[in-house]
């Protein structure tokens, strides 16, 4: 019985200490004019994050790290429609999403 009580007191001890994990993206959008442009997000996160875009004319750097204010660049539109992006930052099962609108030209 006193093995199992010092397991248990282990893994309530392990448990207790696991810190809860978070992500945050600040704006969490954006409208950006046909002529493209750059502009910053600031990202919070307790850990190790990394990005993901859905379109090819919107990039970000850095595209992995922990809190940090992250570079947007978006490419001009030579369409007449507008069009929408998202950049996903991922962090274990967690995500959070910025939302890029661009319009068109």
């Amino acid at each position: 019985m006193k093995k199992y009580s010092v397991l248990l007191c282990c893994v309530l001890l392990f448990a207790a200490c696991e810190k809860e994990v978070s992500i945050l993206v600040t704006p969490c959008e954006k409208t950006v004019s046909a002529t493209g442009g750059t502009f910053m997000v600031s990202l919070t996160a307790t850990e190790e994050w990394s990005a993901f875009s859905s379109k090819s004319w919107v990039t970000v750097s850095p595209t992995f790290g922990e809190d940090a204010d992250v570079q947007v660049s978006v490419a001009p539109n030579t369409s007449a429609m507008a069009d929408t992006a998202y950049v996903s930052f991922m962090l274990r099962t967690l995500s959070t999403t910025l939302v890029v609108y661009r319009e068109g030209k």
